[in-house]
């Protein structure tokens, strides 16, 4: 749909949302409804549909979360590989030192060591790995030969160590568990579609409150109780929504280009000249220019499909391979 150059078909451009990618939808949200914010919406008659997007910026915040890197997975990992190797290296103390004292019984701590640390390097079970290294303790605790063994071989402080470690691994993980409990469980693409809605009705509303502003001869009424300029702000819709459909005609050339780059690799063909390092252009855009990319780019408004889907990724880890595992019990 274009602008139409007569004032009684004056439209706005609509842009395919169902192609705007969940950060890219958040942004356009925004912008619109900056620009509708600039004129006198309070008094006009499209002002109950603003304040209707305008109640959705909850959405828009939601849409600007990355959930695809979570930081607290690394933090974890590396709790629990330190964790890991100071038990390793208490095992080995252990055993080195009971050869230099071969009149003692060890066996309570060998039994000990045995049952709850033993292969312990394969347990992929955050919450099985918390249960075998919190039984070690329960021993340590309450049986006094496996205290007495551990203090003649001079290893309490490792003990120690270990516990501690123990604790900042299980407040790590009951950390994650609370920020992934407080996420939002909505879909992204209800989300989209809801602003998505939003926006398309503004639109009709302005659309629809201009021609009800016009006199009976088509011109602008200057005794309409509307006092909004509807030919400027259309015209600042429509120069935003001509932006983001050059962004969608880029983005959709490039990753057709890429899928062809990678099609001909798979066969052994080469690519051929002007289809490596430069963006085709197969008559979806015929005004469409290098230039226009740069510009896209320098408005924030240039998207990468590859990218998006990079951060969009969901955790693939289950709340039951932590440790609050109820499931599992």
């Amino acid at each position: 749909m274009t602008n139409a150059t007569t004032n009684t078909n004056l439209q706005i451009i609509r842009v395919p949302q169902s192609r705007l990618l969940k950060k890219e939808m958040a942004d356009y949200a925004e912008m619109t409804m900056g620009i509708v914010q600039k004129h006198d919406h309070q008094t006009s008659m499209f002002g109950a549909l603003y304040d209707k997007l305008l109640g959705k910026k909850r959405y828009i915040e939601i849409l600007r979360l990355d959930f695809g890197i979570d930081s607290d997975r690394f933090r974890i990992s590396e709790k629990k590989n330190k964790l890991l190797l100071n038990i390793g290296v208490f095992n080995s103390s252990v055993n080195v030192l009971i050869k230099d004292h071969p009149d003692s019984n060890f066996h309570p701590l060998i039994n000990a060591l045995n049952k709850h640390f033993r292969y312990l390097y394969r347990e992929q079970n955050d919450k099985n790995l918390t249960q075998k290294v919190s039984g070690f303790f329960d021993v340590v605790e309450t049986n006094e030969e496996v205290q007495v063994l551990i203090t003649k071989l001079g290893l309490l402080e490792n003990v120690m160590t270990i516990q501690s470690l123990m604790k900042d691994f299980i407040e790590a993980v009951e950390d994650r568990i609370s920020k992934l409990a407080k996420r939002p469980s909505i879909k992204t693409q209800t989300l989209i579609r809801g602003l998505a809605t939003s926006i398309e009705n503004l639109h009709k509303a302005i659309e629809v409150a201009y021609l009800l502003s016009l006199s009976a001869d088509g011109d602008v009424d200057p005794d309409a109780a509307d006092t909004v300029d509807y030919e400027t702000l259309i015209g600042e819709l429509n120069e935003l929504n001509a932006s983001y459909n050059r962004s969608i005609t880029i983005r959709m050339h490039n990753n057709r280009r890429k899928a062809e780059q990678k099609e001909k690799e798979k066969e052994g063909g080469e690519p051929t000249e002007g289809e490596e390092g430069n963006i085709e252009n197969d008559g979806a855009d015929e005004d469409y220019t290098e230039e226009d990319e740069l510009e896209m780019q320098a408005m924030g408004l240039y998207y990468d499909d590859a990218m998006d889907d990079e951060l969009e990724g969901e955790l693939s880890e289950e709340l039951g391979h932590n440790l609050d595992g109820g499931a599992d019990e």
